[in-house]
């Protein structure tokens, strides 16, 4: 392409110094190969462009690809949490609701819910296409937007939230668990050990709803990717 433009440059400029064509005849055989030299950039430049957008279409393509088997781990991973902090939600509330009687019945074994299983998240494809800064590359917005919210927004957020929790879990952990005794059982009756009990049921729903939003997510996104490669 490029010798093509350059023949033609050449032969415009030999016209120009062509004793023998008339003023007229320069005229019109220059814009003829002005008008080829143009069409010849412009066809140029438009391959190179449907060749550039076509291999980021093919790189996004790979990435969304690759992407959707990381959120199937992160919904495995995260629907065992969803479980697990359920299952805690349940312990709390059956503490809370002890009364003296049943303390004395149990003889001091009392189950306390200790820690939730925290969620694992597999981000290596998206940071690895971010820190590129080929995520531009992503042509369906509403996906990107999507994409975008679950790994800067709900990630982040979970992971906030689950340390949150676990300290205030360990706290009660330390504070009732290792100081509980049959003669100490009071404990689970009285109001400041309820206030606490009602404090991490409250974290704990909120993390569960974290991790149904989550679930939410990757379900939205996944089905995203699937209708824009037809799957």
């Amino acid at each position: 392409m490029h010798e093509e433009i350059s023949k033609h440059t050449q032969k415009a400029y030999n016209v120009m110094n062509d004793s023998k064509h008339t003023f007229s005849e320069k005229i019109k055989e220059i814009a003829i190969e002005i008008f080829i030299i143009v069409f010849a950039v412009t066809l140029s430049i438009g391959l190179h462009s449907w060749s550039e957008a076509r291999h980021q279409h093919e790189e996004a393509k790979e990435f969304l690809i690759d992407l959707k088997k990381d959120l199937i781990v992160d919904k495995t991973n995260l629907n065992e949490s969803k479980i697990n902090i359920d299952n805690v939600i349940k312990d709390y509330v059956f503490l809370l609701k002890l009364t003296k009687k049943q303390i004395d019945s149990l003889k001091g074994n009392v189950m306390i819910p200790y820690r939730s299983k925290e969620a694992k998240f597999s981000g290596g494809n998206y940071e690895g296409f971010k820190s590129s800064g080929k995520l531009g590359f992503i042509e369906n917005k509403k996906l990107k937007s999507k994409i975008l919210n679950y790994y800067q927004q709900s990630i982040p957020e979970i992971n906030a939230v689950e340390l949150s929790y676990q300290n205030k879990a360990d706290y009660f952990f330390d504070n009732v668990m290792f100081n509980f005794s049959i003669d100490a059982k009071k404990k689970f009756i009285d109001r400041n050990t309820n206030i606490k009990i009602q404090l991490l049921i409250g974290f704990s729903n909120h993390l569960l709803e974290q991790y149904k939003e989550a679930l939410k997510q990757i379900n939205e996104i996944t089905q995203e990717i699937n209708t824009e490669y037809k799957e």
